[in-house]
């Protein structure tokens, strides 16, 4: 039995249906046709919608006291604006479609003659919503940031008229409840209203609509009274909708924020990069554990590894050292990347190409945690075999020696004193000690075997431990000398004891030390203080290696 036999609107209906079809056909053609035309109109209405703005503003309500936002923050609430405007017209075009299926197939059933159950005034608010939705799928202009919250209210009022006893009686409320919440009143309150407070107002108003229509007219289904079940259902929906709005507000802003930060991140990774491409011979990104993150042309070009088909993605950082320098390296830069979440690191080691020839390479480390929490390095290489490097300290001004102390590891470097190429001397001839006239002082733990002051010159030091700074062939005398003291304190003898060193190899610069150590008495044990000169090796400076092909 059809529910339309009380007020026929059959051949109404269909006449005004079909005429907003045609016309919404006719636009979509037009449209395709005429794009140009379209977008100079759309271009009208933009120079426009500034003087219709100005009028908004000022009847719009602004709290007295505005918080000044930062520029980030102004652009995560742009982006929040417009992530949720490509939303909502995802919405709305998708509704458009789904109210034109319901429309054809009601004018389906008028045309073939077949039943209806639909109320007398359903077929009219789904062709007007469709109508609506169209006009918004169609022009954009009438779909923006400052029209979200009227598509809101134009969807809660189309909610509201369902559910009033005009459009449907007592025994289909619970249907047309259920349907008008889930597929229109729920999802507007999520991604259509941009202001929070209107959502929770509307949703407000909305409910006791709907429970006074309970409350005059009984619900039933069959021969049972559902009105307290469908009043449960009404007062479960409005709290859900008014969590549901902001929560997904949040949800949106903490993805737009992560976006933000991630791209700022990647722009400042790629400015990074950008300028220590300028002064290193290649650049590249290394993982938590140190491998590459990706294949880089100029680091393979550096090791002669540049052979079709070789990539060095995954590859250890560490892989190119000498097995010596390795270990200290990969302690080097996990200590650098610990202390801090940033750290900018400068030291410097040695690589070995695909012939196995070393050469020296100052090392720029920059340590950052990723969005996602991950650590990454990112990795500047010079070589400076042939010429002087660009962060030293005052003690590792000299070139390299090819002695034993190439096989030592150098220590971090600061970025400062460099030094002077004028002030250097080349002269022919065997390596001649020179020695400097400042003294430096070291004081040593002599139970944590930790450096815990240093002059100015060589204040990078405090802090090492003393395995770190000299090497095993020095660290053997010095151990003997500190075991010769601790026994001599133990029998009382601690103010005599005093050593001279000479040409003692240390880790931090090519030259040696030499001067004198004494034992001192503090209030923590035993220190060992130890004042040095350095002494330098001049030679002549190396001839710059030709260029190396790979075979």
């Amino acid at each position: 039995m059809s529910l339309l036999e009380d007020v026929d609107v059959s051949d109404n209906f269909m006449v005004i249906t079909v005429i907003v079809e045609t016309g919404c056909v006719l636009r979509l053609l037009w449209m395709f046709a005429r794009v140009d035309r379209l977008l100079r109109l759309c271009q009208n209405l933009r120079q426009q919608l500034p003087q219709l703005t100005r009028i908004f503003r000022l009847c719009k309500f602004k709290a007295c006291v505005q918080k000044d936002l930062t520029d980030e923050e102004k652009m995560v609430s742009e982006e929040v604006a417009h992530t949720q405007l490509r939303i909502a017209r995802y919405f709305v075009r998708g509704y458009a479609i789904m109210f034109w299926l319901i429309t054809i197939t009601i004018q389906w059933k008028i045309v073939f003659d077949q039943p209806r159950w639909l109320p007398a005034m359903i077929p009219w608010a789904t062709m007007i919503s469709a109508a609506a939705l169209t006009m918004g799928a169609l022009f954009d202009s009438l779909l923006t940031t400052r029209t979200l919250n009227i598509w809101y209210c134009l969807c809660m009022l189309q909610t509201a008229a369902v559910t009033s006893p005009l459009a449907v009686p007592s025994y289909l409320l619970p249907i047309f409840w259920l349907m008008s919440f889930a597929f229109v009143r729920l999802p507007a309150s999520m991604f259509i209203a941009s202001s929070t407070p209107l959502a929770v107002v509307l949703n407000l108003c909305l409910s006791p609509l709907v429970w006074s229509r309970i409350c005059l007219q009984r619900v039933e289904l069959g021969d049972v009274d559902i009105s307290i079940l469908v009043f449960s259902f009404e007062l479960i929906g409005c709290a859900l909708a008014v969590a549901a709005s902001p929560c997904a507000k949040s949800l949106l802003r903490t993805r737009v924020e992560q976006g933000v930060r991630c791209g700022k991140m990647e722009t400042d990774l790629r400015a990074a990069s950008a300028l220590l491409s300028l002064t290193c011979d290649a650049v590249l990104e290394l993982d938590s554990e140190m491998r590459l993150a990706s294949h880089s042309p100029e680091l393979a070009a550096c090791l002669l590894r540049n052979g079709q088909g070789t990539s060095l993605k995954g590859t250890r950082f560490t892989d190119f050292m000498p097995p010596s320098d390795a270990e200290q390296a990969a302690m080097m830069m996990q200590r650098a990347s610990c202390s801090e979440p940033f750290r900018v690191h400068v030291f410097h080691t040695r690589m070995v190409d695909s012939c196995s020839s070393k050469f020296r390479t100052e090392v720029f480390q920059v340590s950052y945690t990723k969005w996602d929490g991950h650590l990454s390095h990112l990795i500047g290489l010079r070589d400076f075999t042939d010429q002087d490097a660009l962060a030293s300290p005052s003690l590792d001004s000299q070139p390299y020696n090819d002695g034993s102390a190439e096989d030592s590891f150098i220590l971090p470097v600061q970025p400062s004193h460099r030094p002077s190429r004028t002030s250097q001397s080349h002269s022919f001839g065997a390596l001649l000690p020179e020695v400097e006239d400042q003294l430096s002082w070291l004081e040593i733990d002599m139970s944590e075997m930790v450096v815990t002051a240093a002059s100015v010159e060589v204040g990078f030091l405090a802090g090492r431990g003393l395995s770190e700074i000299v090497p095993a062939n020095s660290m053997q005398g010095l151990e003997e000398m500190m075991q010769k003291a601790k026994e001599s304190h133990m029998q009382g003898q601690i103010c005599k004891m005093a050593f001279s060193f000479g040409n003692v190899e240390v880790s931090w610069t090519s030259g040696a030390i030499s001067g004198r150590g004494e034992v001192m008495q503090t209030s923590d044990g035993l220190h060992f203080l130890i004042q040095f000169r350095l002494l330098r090796r001049s030679r002549r400076r190396r001839r710059r290696r030709p260029h190396r092909l790979a075979l």
